[in-house]
């Protein structure tokens, strides 16, 4: 991830009654350039899925700006992680092995028992 850009925070979702990982995250990028090269680089490797998170609820996540001129985010979802061993360190060294920097992470419960 070094030659992607700078991470700025990332957060793995995990199931809040086991603890354990749900298999997905978001991982933001100081800008939405380095976002974008993060997922020409890393979608389908090792079968993870790597994409631009959306804001609007109930929308799918997508690969490439919108075709409404939106702007995307910097912010990228991520999903295909091992399942339940997925947890904010190795979050980490998958970017971190492309040589980014992580300047902040956490882990999120699902709280919708899902």
């Amino acid at each position: 991830f070094s030659t992607c850009g700078t991470i700025v925070s990332s957060r793995v979702v995990v199931d809040y009654s086991t603890g354990q990982s749900k298999g997905s995250g978001f991982v933001k990028f100081s800008t939405v350039d380095e976002a974008q090269v993060a997922i020409h680089k890393l979608n389908g490797q090792g079968g993870i899925l790597v994409k631009f998170a959306d804001k609007d609820v109930g929308q799918a996540p997508r690969a490439a700006a919108p075709a409404t001129g939106r702007a995307p985010s910097s912010n990228l979802y991520v999903t295909g992680l091992p399942s339940p061993e997925a947890d904010q360190a190795s979050l980490h060294g998958m970017f971190e092995a492309l040589g980014l920097s992580v300047l902040r992470s956490r882990v999120i419960p699902d709280t919708r028992g899902t």
